[in-house]
């Protein structure tokens, strides 16, 4: 199972409840050998909005025994939320650490 990624960034929409996160990930698509497909979602309180990136490695071709490297590139995702995020505090669930929210 691939490392999870930790959000580096998130974009709010115009609206405020569409967000993209951006975060480091594989330089591949999952029908690519080496390859991953992302997802998002947010576990959200009155106070703060926790976000999780989740991988699918999909099919590779070759089969998961090949040398993958350590290569990356910046990848994104997007999560709807139920209400706005306003004033709430942005959390990344795989650091704990506070996501910096880009306007």
């Amino acid at each position: 199972m691939p490392p999870r990624p930790s959000v580096e960034r998130v974009v709010p929409s115009a609206d405020d409840r569409t967000l993209t996160l951006h975060f480091v990930g594989s330089p591949k698509e999952a029908n690519h050998d080496c390859g991953y497909d992302y997802t998002a979602a947010a576990l959200v309180s009155t106070r703060t909005v926790v976000l999780v990136v989740h991988a699918d490695p999909g099919i590779w071709p070759d089969g998961p025994d090949i040398n993958c490297g350590m290569s990356g590139r910046i990848r994104s995702a997007v999560v709807r939320l139920p209400e706005p995020l306003g004033t709430r505090a942005l959390l990344d669930l795989t650091t704990g650490q506070p996501i910096q929210r880009t306007p």
